[in-house]
């Protein structure tokens, strides 16, 4: 739904009803590390790296993280983790190759060691009963999967007849593993995917139009998620237990995307590109992480989602490191409703804004104060509201502070009181969120006859780095 304002300064603005229960509460993981996957029980694994020596490692909220080490004190990595906590990751050898190993549940090591023929092996990930799949290359270059199980030990995988090689690229809780094979078919560039499970290969149709895709994780219940190059674009895909492949739709603003994890009941996660945004998906479509997280003074922006388990909680990456996105439920009547502009500036220093659907707010200058204003209006009726939070989502910043002056309508007055000021340091960060909470009496400020709240927001630049340039892509407000 669109809103028009009387003045032809402040066009249309898109309004999203909030329809969620709940937000995200970011929980950190470590600034420096990169997290791949996590079981039910939100347990993590990732890699921690420092002065080139990589480190797995096991997180829980509890506890926190715990290396993985091997008996040769040299570096490891951590690729999956299943019900059981048991971890499938590798380890570098004293004669400088990798191999696969599993910590069980103990941490206790164990080395899989390599097929016959095997340079370097490592994991792709462990199912729930405890079979690791992984991939190893063999001299002359070429990758071939293998699969290990406690009784059976390492099994290199025999490939269908005309295959180069095919490297394993996910492993389900049920077994389910899935690959992709280059040139699979004779005097062809395209790329094949392949289901293996039970000791028998299935092909992986392609969705229609693709001329390139690559499977990135399989859900409990079968169902396969990745992406595809569909045109020039890479584009998220969904392999759904029965049926056909089929895209998922792109927000406005954004031209690819792709997936990385899927639960049990068939929720998605991912990054959206440019500039790399994480999303989850729901009945209604893709949604940015970052308009669902939980309101705070040092928000964390989400790059990229990686992995999501059946209890909602998403596994993700920002660019303060790797992170928890723990869902919190908060009272229906908590949340009333969000709205979301975004806009552009059309008149120099002091701009009135035009608000368009798809364009991005692009400052720039040189070593002097910029003011931007926002208007903002509730579009339903509100109960005993007493605090809002205003949320900026910037794409790229270089600016030392940013001033937050909020002034709430007077109805009766017809004109704005200022309420309060704040200024927020955002020291040459890429990427991030600012949030500012405005609370106190904010009853004086409904209309009379409906409830309505009317809100002007300015944010001023105070300190420009030179030359500067900042890219503002949403403002959020939630009214509680």
């Amino acid at each position: 739904m669109r809103r028009q304002f009387g003045a032809t300064f402040f066009c249309l603005f898109s309004v999203l009803a909030w329809p969620h229960d709940f937000v995200f509460k970011p929980v950190l993981i470590g600034s420096s590390c990169s997290v791949h996957s996590l079981n039910d029980s939100g347990i993590v694994v990732g890699e921690t790296a420092s002065n080139e020596d990589t480190r797995g490692f096991v997180w829980n909220e509890l506890d926190g993280a715990t290396l993985l080490q091997s008996p040769f004190g040299l570096q490891t990595t951590a690729r999956g983790i299943n019900e059981s906590g048991d971890v499938s990751g590798s380890f570098m050898a004293p004669d400088g190759h990798w191999q696969p190993c599993i910590w069980y549940g103990s941490f206790a090591f164990h080395d899989l060691g390599v097929p016959n023929g095997a340079v370097d092996a490592w994991s792709a990930g462990i199912s729930d009963d405890g079979v690791v799949f992984g991939n190893y290359k063999k001299a002359d270059g070429s990758i071939w999967p293998f699969w290990h199980s406690a009784s059976m030990g390492i099994n290199a995988i025999s490939l269908p007849s005309g295959m180069r090689h095919l490297q394993l690229t996910a492993v389900g809780p049920s077994g389910l593993a899935v690959g992709m094979s280059n040139r699979i078919r004779r005097n062809s560039g395209l790329s094949g995917m392949y289901l293996f499970h039970g000791g028998l290969f299935s092909f992986l149709a392609s969705p229609i139009g693709s001329m390139d895709a690559c499977p990135k994780a399989v859900n409990r219940e079968g169902a396969i998620v990745g992406t595809a190059l569909i045109g020039q674009k890479w584009l998220p895909i969904v392999w759904p237990t029965l049926g056909d492949p089929y895209s998922l739709s792109l927000p406005p603003g954004y031209d690819q995307g792709g997936v990385f994890g899927i639960s049990p009941e068939g929720a998605t996660v991912g990054n959206l590109e440019p500039f790399g945004t994480g999303w989850t998906s729901e009945d209604h479509g893709i949604i940015d992480l970052n308009l669902l997280m939980e309101p705070s003074d040092k928000p964390l922006f989400v790059n990229a989602a990686v992995d999501v388990n059946d209890a909602e909680q998403i596994l993700a990456r920002s660019g303060t490191g790797g992170i928890l996105l723990r869902p919190v439920v908060v009272e229906s009547t908590e949340v009333s409703e969000m709205e979301v502009i975004r806009g552009r500036i059309t008149q120099g220093d002091q701009a009135d804004l035009l608000v368009v659907d798809r364009e991005p707010m692009i400052l720039s200058g040189l070593g002097k104060d910029t003011l931007i204003e926002f208007i903002v209006e509730s579009n339903s009726t509100l109960f005993a509201p007493h605090e809002i939070t205003f949320r900026l989502v910037g794409r790229q910043q270089h600016i030392e502070d940013a001033m937050f002056v909020v002034e709430m309508y007077d109805w009766s007055t017809a004109s704005y009181d200022p309420v309060d000021k704040v200024t927020r340091s955002v020291p040459q960060q890429r990427f991030g969120l600012i949030d500012y909470r405005c609370t106190g009496d904010l009853l004086r400020y409904q209309r009379p006859q409906d409830r309505r709240l009317r809100a002007r927001v300015r944010v001023v630049g105070t300190k420009l780095a030179f030359p500067w340039y900042m890219e503002l892509d949403q403002l959020v407000w939630i009214v509680r």
